[in-house]
Protein backbone atom coordinates (compact mmCIF):
# COMPACT_ATOMS: atom_id res chain seq x y z
CA UNK A 1 0.00 0.00 0.00
CA UNK A 2 3.14 2.12 0.66
CA UNK A 3 4.78 1.89 -2.18
CA UNK A 4 1.77 2.12 -4.29
CA UNK A 5 1.04 5.58 -2.54
CA UNK A 6 4.46 6.75 -3.63
CA UNK A 7 3.93 5.72 -6.57
CA UNK A 8 0.62 7.74 -7.24
CA UNK A 9 2.28 10.34 -5.57
CA UNK A 10 5.18 10.32 -7.36
CA UNK A 11 3.50 10.50 -10.85
CA UNK A 12 2.63 13.52 -10.98
CA UNK A 13 6.10 15.09 -10.36
CA UNK A 14 7.95 16.95 -13.28
CA UNK A 15 11.09 15.51 -14.43
CA UNK A 16 13.20 18.28 -14.40
CA UNK A 17 16.24 16.34 -15.86
CA UNK A 18 13.62 16.37 -19.49
CA UNK A 19 12.83 19.77 -18.75
CA UNK A 20 15.55 21.05 -20.77
CA UNK A 21 15.14 19.11 -23.61
CA UNK A 22 11.18 20.73 -23.07
CA UNK A 23 12.43 24.51 -23.67
CA UNK A 24 14.70 23.75 -26.41
CA UNK A 25 12.29 22.07 -28.19
CA UNK A 26 9.99 25.09 -27.60
CA UNK A 27 12.76 27.36 -29.11
CA UNK A 28 13.10 25.27 -32.19
CA UNK A 29 9.34 25.37 -32.43
CA UNK A 30 9.50 29.51 -31.95
CA UNK A 31 12.42 29.32 -34.87
CA UNK A 32 10.54 27.40 -37.27
CA UNK A 33 7.73 30.17 -36.88
CA UNK A 34 10.11 33.10 -37.54
CA UNK A 35 11.64 30.76 -40.60
CA UNK A 36 7.65 30.23 -41.84
CA UNK A 37 6.73 34.12 -41.61
CA UNK A 38 10.22 35.81 -43.03
CA UNK A 39 8.94 39.46 -42.39
CA UNK A 40 6.75 39.12 -39.57
CA UNK A 41 8.85 36.80 -37.76
CA UNK A 42 11.91 38.79 -38.33
CA UNK A 43 10.49 41.75 -36.64
CA UNK A 44 9.27 39.41 -34.09
CA UNK A 45 13.11 38.29 -33.50
CA UNK A 46 13.66 42.31 -33.23
CA UNK A 47 11.22 43.45 -31.02
CA UNK A 48 8.95 40.87 -29.33
CA UNK A 49 5.56 39.58 -30.17
CA UNK A 50 3.53 42.84 -28.79
CA UNK A 51 4.62 45.12 -30.48
CA UNK A 52 4.41 43.27 -33.67
CA UNK A 53 1.13 41.95 -32.61
CA UNK A 54 -0.58 45.69 -31.53
CA UNK A 55 1.67 47.58 -33.75
CA UNK A 56 1.32 45.76 -36.55
CA UNK A 57 -2.17 45.02 -36.62
CA UNK A 58 -3.33 48.60 -35.70
CA UNK A 59 -2.14 49.45 -39.28
CA UNK A 60 -5.56 47.51 -40.49
CA UNK A 61 -7.65 49.42 -38.54
CA UNK A 62 -7.24 52.34 -41.36
CA UNK A 63 -8.25 50.04 -44.20
CA UNK A 64 -11.93 51.62 -43.98
CA UNK A 65 -11.14 55.09 -43.97
CA UNK A 66 -8.52 53.98 -46.91
CA UNK A 67 -11.17 52.15 -49.08
CA UNK A 68 -13.99 55.24 -47.70
CA UNK A 69 -11.65 58.12 -48.99
CA UNK A 70 -10.89 56.44 -52.18
CA UNK A 71 -14.37 55.84 -53.22
CA UNK A 72 -15.40 59.16 -51.71
CA UNK A 73 -12.96 61.44 -52.29
CA UNK A 74 -10.55 60.54 -54.59
CA UNK A 75 -13.05 58.56 -57.16
CA UNK A 76 -16.66 60.33 -56.79
CA UNK A 77 -15.69 63.93 -55.66
CA UNK A 78 -12.55 64.51 -57.37
CA UNK A 79 -11.86 62.73 -60.50
CA UNK A 80 -15.58 62.43 -61.08
CA UNK A 81 -17.40 65.48 -60.27
CA UNK A 82 -14.81 67.88 -60.35
CA UNK A 83 -13.29 66.51 -63.76
CA UNK A 84 -16.52 65.93 -65.14
CA UNK A 85 -17.88 70.07 -64.62
CA UNK A 86 -14.51 71.13 -65.89
CA UNK A 87 -14.33 68.84 -68.59
CA UNK A 88 -10.57 67.08 -68.16
CA UNK A 89 -8.68 63.86 -68.28
CA UNK A 90 -9.69 62.02 -64.70
CA UNK A 91 -6.92 60.03 -63.24
CA UNK A 92 -7.38 56.24 -62.81
CA UNK A 93 -6.39 54.37 -60.01
CA UNK A 94 -5.01 51.60 -61.96
CA UNK A 95 -2.14 54.17 -62.92
CA UNK A 96 -0.76 54.13 -59.24
CA UNK A 97 -1.91 50.94 -57.29
CA UNK A 98 0.29 47.87 -58.04
CA UNK A 99 -1.18 44.72 -56.22
CA UNK A 100 0.92 42.20 -57.55
CA UNK A 101 3.20 40.76 -54.65
CA UNK A 102 1.44 38.25 -52.96
CA UNK A 103 2.79 36.10 -55.91
CA UNK A 104 6.17 35.85 -53.77
CA UNK A 105 6.97 32.15 -53.47
CA UNK A 106 8.94 32.60 -50.02
CA UNK A 107 6.19 34.74 -48.38
CA UNK A 108 3.80 33.56 -46.01
CA UNK A 109 0.40 34.40 -46.24
CA UNK A 110 0.45 37.08 -43.67
CA UNK A 111 3.50 38.68 -45.12
CA UNK A 112 1.61 38.52 -48.56
CA UNK A 113 -1.04 40.22 -46.87
CA UNK A 114 0.82 43.24 -45.20
CA UNK A 115 2.48 43.70 -49.33
CA UNK A 116 -1.14 43.92 -50.63
CA UNK A 117 -1.93 46.56 -48.12
CA UNK A 118 1.40 48.19 -48.87
CA UNK A 119 0.59 48.28 -52.09
CA UNK A 120 -2.70 49.96 -51.71
CA UNK A 121 -2.04 52.27 -49.07
CA UNK A 122 0.78 53.82 -51.02
CA UNK A 123 -0.81 53.64 -54.35
CA UNK A 124 -3.34 55.65 -52.86
CA UNK A 125 -1.03 58.10 -51.67
CA UNK A 126 0.68 59.00 -54.89
CA UNK A 127 -3.12 58.94 -56.53
CA UNK A 128 -3.56 61.66 -54.48
CA UNK A 129 -0.57 63.34 -54.96
CA UNK A 130 -1.18 62.96 -58.67
CA UNK A 131 -5.25 64.39 -58.25
CA UNK A 132 -3.60 67.42 -56.25
CA UNK A 133 -0.71 68.22 -59.06
CA UNK A 134 -4.09 68.37 -61.59
CA UNK A 135 -5.83 70.82 -59.42
CA UNK A 136 -2.42 73.00 -59.00
CA UNK A 137 -2.55 72.72 -63.06
CA UNK A 138 -5.82 73.34 -64.04
CA UNK A 139 -5.94 76.42 -61.45
CA UNK A 140 -2.85 77.78 -63.11
CA UNK A 141 -4.36 77.50 -66.56
CA UNK A 142 -7.92 78.56 -66.10
CA UNK A 143 -8.24 81.64 -63.44
CA UNK A 144 -11.84 82.07 -64.56
CA UNK A 145 -14.28 82.27 -61.96
CA UNK A 146 -16.33 79.47 -62.72
CA UNK A 147 -13.23 77.07 -62.32
CA UNK A 148 -12.58 78.39 -58.91
CA UNK A 149 -16.20 78.67 -58.17
CA UNK A 150 -15.92 74.28 -59.00
CA UNK A 151 -13.07 73.95 -57.26
CA UNK A 152 -14.00 75.57 -53.88
CA UNK A 153 -17.27 73.47 -54.61
CA UNK A 154 -15.83 70.08 -54.52
CA UNK A 155 -13.07 71.14 -51.71
CA UNK A 156 -15.94 72.46 -49.31
CA UNK A 157 -17.59 68.72 -50.34
CA UNK A 158 -14.66 66.89 -49.28
CA UNK A 159 -13.59 68.96 -45.99
CA UNK A 160 -16.00 66.82 -43.72
CA UNK A 161 -14.69 63.26 -45.01
CA UNK A 162 -10.33 64.60 -45.04
CA UNK A 163 -11.30 66.07 -41.35
CA UNK A 164 -12.33 62.45 -40.25
CA UNK A 165 -9.53 61.14 -42.23
CA UNK A 166 -6.68 63.36 -41.02
CA UNK A 167 -7.91 62.61 -37.62
CA UNK A 168 -7.95 58.96 -37.98
CA UNK A 169 -4.14 59.43 -39.12
CA UNK A 170 -3.22 60.82 -36.25
CA UNK A 171 -4.85 58.63 -33.51
CA UNK A 172 -3.67 55.36 -35.75
CA UNK A 173 -0.76 55.98 -36.94
CA UNK A 174 0.89 58.86 -34.31
CA UNK A 175 -0.38 57.60 -31.13
CA UNK A 176 -0.64 54.06 -31.71
CA UNK A 177 1.55 52.59 -35.09
CA UNK A 178 4.22 55.00 -34.68
CA UNK A 179 4.53 55.38 -30.85
CA UNK A 180 4.90 51.39 -30.80
CA UNK A 181 6.85 50.30 -33.82
CA UNK A 182 9.80 52.94 -33.42
CA UNK A 183 8.87 54.93 -36.65
CA UNK A 184 9.09 58.71 -37.26
CA UNK A 185 6.31 61.02 -37.40
CA UNK A 186 5.75 64.05 -39.44
CA UNK A 187 4.82 66.88 -37.95
CA UNK A 188 1.81 69.62 -39.53
CA UNK A 189 4.75 72.23 -39.26
CA UNK A 190 7.49 70.47 -40.71
CA UNK A 191 5.01 69.27 -43.89
CA UNK A 192 4.41 72.82 -44.49
CA UNK A 193 8.24 74.15 -44.50
CA UNK A 194 8.82 71.09 -46.69
CA UNK A 195 6.12 72.43 -49.49
CA UNK A 196 8.53 74.85 -50.50
CA UNK A 197 8.19 77.87 -52.47
CA UNK A 198 5.00 76.72 -54.16
CA UNK A 199 3.15 77.90 -50.60
CA UNK A 200 5.12 80.71 -49.56
CA UNK A 201 4.59 83.33 -52.12
CA UNK A 202 3.60 86.97 -50.71
CA UNK A 203 0.48 87.33 -52.47
CA UNK A 204 -3.20 86.97 -51.12
CA UNK A 205 -4.34 83.31 -49.88
CA UNK A 206 -8.16 82.35 -51.16
CA UNK A 207 -10.23 79.48 -49.67
CA UNK A 208 -9.06 77.25 -52.52
CA UNK A 209 -5.80 77.96 -51.69
CA UNK A 210 -5.79 77.08 -48.38
CA UNK A 211 -7.47 74.31 -48.77
CA UNK A 212 -5.17 72.97 -51.36
CA UNK A 213 -2.56 73.62 -48.74
CA UNK A 214 -3.96 71.72 -46.50
CA UNK A 215 -4.74 68.92 -48.41
CA UNK A 216 -0.88 68.79 -49.65
CA UNK A 217 0.37 68.38 -45.91
CA UNK A 218 -1.82 65.90 -45.11
CA UNK A 219 -0.40 63.67 -48.09
CA UNK A 220 2.78 64.70 -47.21
CA UNK A 221 2.41 63.23 -43.38
CA UNK A 222 0.40 59.97 -44.76
CA UNK A 223 3.16 59.14 -47.01
CA UNK A 224 5.57 59.03 -44.60
CA UNK A 225 4.27 57.39 -42.64
CA UNK A 226 3.47 54.56 -45.79
CA UNK A 227 7.10 54.76 -46.72
CA UNK A 228 8.71 53.77 -43.29
CA UNK A 229 5.14 51.10 -43.19
CA UNK A 230 6.11 49.81 -46.67
CA UNK A 231 10.30 49.90 -46.56
CA UNK A 232 9.65 47.78 -42.67
CA UNK A 233 6.60 45.30 -43.87
CA UNK A 234 6.95 44.55 -47.66
CA UNK A 235 10.08 46.09 -48.77
CA UNK A 236 9.59 44.42 -52.22
CA UNK A 237 9.61 45.89 -55.31
CA UNK A 238 6.97 44.31 -58.22
CA UNK A 239 7.37 42.44 -60.97
CA UNK A 240 7.64 44.12 -63.43
CA UNK A 241 7.45 47.68 -64.60
CA UNK A 242 4.02 48.46 -66.56
CA UNK A 243 3.81 50.88 -68.76
CA UNK A 244 2.04 53.90 -67.61
CA UNK A 245 1.93 52.95 -64.21
CA UNK A 246 4.21 55.46 -61.48
CA UNK A 247 5.95 53.59 -58.76
CA UNK A 248 6.99 55.29 -55.27
CA UNK A 249 10.62 56.42 -55.19
CA UNK A 250 11.89 54.65 -52.05
CA UNK A 251 10.85 51.54 -53.71
CA UNK A 252 14.43 51.94 -55.12
CA UNK A 253 15.65 50.69 -52.15
CA UNK A 254 13.20 47.15 -52.55
CA UNK A 255 14.55 44.10 -53.32
CA UNK A 256 13.23 41.28 -55.85
CA UNK A 257 11.12 38.45 -54.96
CA UNK A 258 14.57 36.24 -55.29
CA UNK A 259 16.25 37.94 -51.97
CA UNK A 260 13.94 37.23 -48.88
CA UNK A 261 17.33 36.04 -47.13
CA UNK A 262 18.51 39.48 -47.48
CA UNK A 263 15.56 41.36 -46.60
CA UNK A 264 15.32 39.21 -43.28
CA UNK A 265 19.31 40.01 -42.49
CA UNK A 266 18.32 43.68 -42.92
CA UNK A 267 14.73 43.41 -40.78
CA UNK A 268 16.41 41.63 -38.00
CA UNK A 269 19.28 44.68 -37.73
CA UNK A 270 18.36 47.94 -38.57
CA UNK A 271 14.46 46.57 -38.91
CA UNK A 272 13.96 48.67 -42.32
CA UNK A 273 15.09 49.71 -45.19
CA UNK A 274 14.59 53.24 -45.76
CA UNK A 275 16.62 56.01 -44.87
CA UNK A 276 14.16 56.87 -41.64
CA UNK A 277 15.25 53.69 -39.08
CA UNK A 278 12.80 53.25 -36.07
CA UNK A 279 14.28 53.85 -32.71
CA UNK A 280 14.45 50.57 -31.78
Amino acid sequence: MLNQKNHKRDSGLIDISKLGNFVSLQALRRENLHEGLPVFGSHVRRIGYLRVLVGGGAMYLSLPFLIGFHVIVLWFLYNNLFCRLLGIQALFGRHFIVIDRYKIKNLSWLDRLNCMYCGYANGLSMLFDATLELFRQTSRQRRNGFHQSALVFVLLLSAPFMLVFSLHGYLIYDLIVSRILGMHRHPFDRAYMDLGSDYSEPRKWGLSRMMLCYLEIENMRMASSLEQIESAWCPFKHFKQSEGVLYPKHHENFFSENDVSEVKAILLSSGTVSSNKPYW
